[in-house]
């Protein structure tokens, strides 16, 4: 048996986390509805999140949902179009993420997130974005 080779550390961290509701879906549940019903997509977020893939990201799937919405899941992005990798229930670490909550999922391209994480850096990570705390409220 040959000696283990382990690769070298990956330099450029082309993973994406995107998430779902909200993001990729009409967002469905609320406090009044607690349901895993998945909303019909964005489209333009969807084409999104098929030309960060062509860009050469892998696509992970990320959510507040529990894993019981697992298979319902893959079966919406395998319907809809959506290359992905995997998917997390839960939050995971990625070298940048897509969210309706974080990076502008409103911004018109994808493609370069890394380049929009360092374009909201430089501006002092307040130009352009309202500030929420952790329940999404607005401040």
């Amino acid at each position: 048996m040959t000696e283990f080779q382990q690769p070298p550390p990956l330099g450029d961290l082309k993973w994406a986390g995107v998430d779902l509701d909200g993001t990729l879906a009409e967002p469905r549940w609320s406090p009044g509805n607690p349901t895993s019903e998945i909303g019909p997509p964005i489209p333009r977020n969807v084409n999104k999140a098929i030309a960060l893939h062509d860009a050469g990201w892998k696509i992970v799937i990320h959510t507040s949902r529990g894993w019981t919405d697992y298979q319902a899941i893959e079966a919406w992005c395998e319907y809809h179009g959506v290359p992905i990798k995997g998917i997390i229930c839960g939050k995971g670490l990625f070298g940048v993420m897509i969210d309706d909550r974080n990076v502008d999922i409103d911004s018109p391209d994808w493609s370069d997130p890394q380049g929009a994480v360092t374009e909201a850096y430089e501006r002092g990570w307040t130009e352009g974005f309202e500030h929420r705390d952790t329940y999404g409220r607005g401040y």
